[in-house]
């Protein structure tokens, strides 16, 4: 998964369906993404953890999964380190604006699951 981009879909009520580009990190297994808790994405993720997955492109195979919001800030952490590494070209400052959203509660970081795991 070596892709810099992830196209998520998600589900809002009676199952209309918006998908996004996001950054996103693979670790062992596991997808995160962070986001803003105000986002639309956020909204739908909270009342329907439903998730679609495309990485690399739009037009990629689809992967059905489950969000589920990250409370451990050791994890959040972790992931924004990573991010650093994987979005090297991006300003430092991506980074920054991203622990500033973390450490003032705008933001969250969210694991998707997937197979067996992504049942309720």
């Amino acid at each position: 998964m070596g892709r810099l981009r992830m196209f998520l879909t998600t589900y809002g009520e009676g199952g209309r369906s918006g998908t996004v580009p996001v950054f996103f990190l693979a670790h062992e297994g596991k997808v995160y993404f962070t986001t803003l808790k105000a986002t639309r994405k956020a909204r739908r993720i909270k009342k329907n953890p439903r998730v679609t997955v495309r990485f690399g492109a739009r037009s990629a195979r689809p992967i059905e999964g489950r969000a589920v919001w990250v409370e451990d800030p050791a994890l959040y952490d972790f992931i924004l380190s990573r991010y650093r590494r994987k979005y090297w070209f991006l300003s430092p400052l991506f980074v920054r604006a991203l622990r500033r959203r973390k450490e003032s509660g705008e933001s969250a970081a969210v694991e998707i699951v997937f197979g067996e795991e992504a049942q309720p």
